[in-house]
């Protein structure tokens, strides 16, 4: 910014000089001078003293617009995070649909079922909305910005699908499972989800105190 005023001030006293040398070749040896070149010459003076007026005013609005920008994205991240919530209900509809197929259980079949469609769908809606929200982040900040952040929305997203796998698999074609460790695995496993959603979350409310400082 320093050094686009040094320029700017330079360009502006090129101008004063420029407009010395064009009065003195419009005013004639009695001093008289032409009404409609007078006019010319001021008119000309002004669009290039208006356009390096705009290119200055355009690099200090610029910086002050992108802050802003990167103020309202770090605000809807943290509005969007859910604590983990939706990734949580979606591991633990897993669990309890597969618990029923090992176990054949028939009564509950279609309420697990549709249950575990909701709550999938809920997540990867929730997975979306974050992702956008980082799409801009990325866009506003630089990588050494977004290194300030311990953990990455798209890591937990993958860490909760290799968890739903991970329980497919335990629970196919009718393996021996005990279900209560697997549960106390899955609680584990969902409080490291929300533990890891939380930092995002505090990352992001540390970068907005460091961009109002």
């Amino acid at each position: 910014m320093k050094r686009l005023n040094t320029v700017l001030m330079f360009l502006y006293c090129l101008l004063l000089f420029s407009a010395g040398i064009v009065f003195s070749f419009l005013f004639t040896k009695t001093g008289e001078v032409g009404f409609v070149a007078f006019l010319g010459a001021v008119a000309s003076l002004a669009t290039i003293g208006a356009a390096i007026t705009a290119i200055y005013a355009l690099n200090i609005w610029y910086p002050q617009f992108k802050h802003s920008e990167k103020f309202k994205a770090l605000k809807k991240l943290r509005e969007i995070l859910d604590a983990g919530n939706s990734a949580e209900k979606y591991i633990e509809s897993v669990y309890f649909d597969c618990m029923r197929k090992n176990t054949n259980e028939t009564n509950s079949g279609t309420k697990l079922l549709d249950a575990r469609h909701e709550a999938k769908t809920k997540w990867r809606r929730q997975c979306l909305s974050v992702e956008r929200c980082w799409d801009d982040l990325e866009t506003l900040f630089s990588q050494s910005d977004l290194a300030f952040f311990s953990d990455v929305p798209k890591d937990i997203d993958s860490a909760v699908e290799s968890h739903v796998q991970n329980i497919e698999y335990m629970t196919s074609d009718g393996a021996s499972v005990d279900f209560i460790q697997l549960h106390l695995q899955i609680s584990d496993v969902c409080q490291n989800i929300r533990l890891r959603t939380k930092h995002v979350s505090e990352d992001s409310k540390a970068l907005i105190s460091k961009l109002v400082s």
